[in-house]
């Protein structure tokens, strides 16, 4: 039983320290998979997918976590937040809304681009939605982490 807590703490602790990086990536095999296997016929329809609706999506999600910055700064003087400083866990709380808001926009070019020209390939859109995935994700842990945060200020 000592075994599988300590284990249980050591899983906890690696996923503390590098959420910011891992679950974007599982994120992204996980789509990657269900992708290719629905499209192992090539019989994915590009033109009825809504590219104005992902551009307004990457859009405002962005936009929320601009205000997740704006939330950041302004409680970044109390007490548990300072603490939260000295152990390093605000600084990858501020990487994942800088990498989200990066990739949220990385997907909304690439959404504007195609509304623009009307040139669609798998590869683009693959590109296209696999960073408003990561992006998403980056999202979801921001407002976890800030959940978390927010019970202590």
């Amino acid at each position: 039983m000592y075994i599988m807590t300590n284990l249980w703490e050591d899983i906890k602790s690696f996923l503390r320290v590098n959420y910011v990086w891992f679950f974007p990536t599982i994120c992204t095999l996980a789509f990657q998979i269900i992708f290719w296997v629905l499209n192992k016929n090539n019989n994915l329809d590009l033109s009825k997918i809504d590219y104005n609706s992902v551009l307004t999506i990457n859009l405002t999600l962005a936009g929320f976590l601009l205000t997740a910055i704006a939330i950041m700064t302004s409680i970044r003087d109390k007490e548990f937040i300072q603490i939260l400083i000295e152990m390093n866990y605000w600084q990858l709380i501020e990487h994942s809304v800088f990498l989200g808001i990066v990739f949220h926009i990385i997907s909304a070019l690439i959404a504007f681009y195609i509304l623009i020209t009307s040139l669609t390939s798998i590869l683009i859109f693959n590109i296209m939605i696999n960073s408003l995935l990561i992006g998403l994700t980056y999202f979801l842990l921001v407002v976890f982490w800030l959940k978390q945060a927010l019970k202590y200020v």
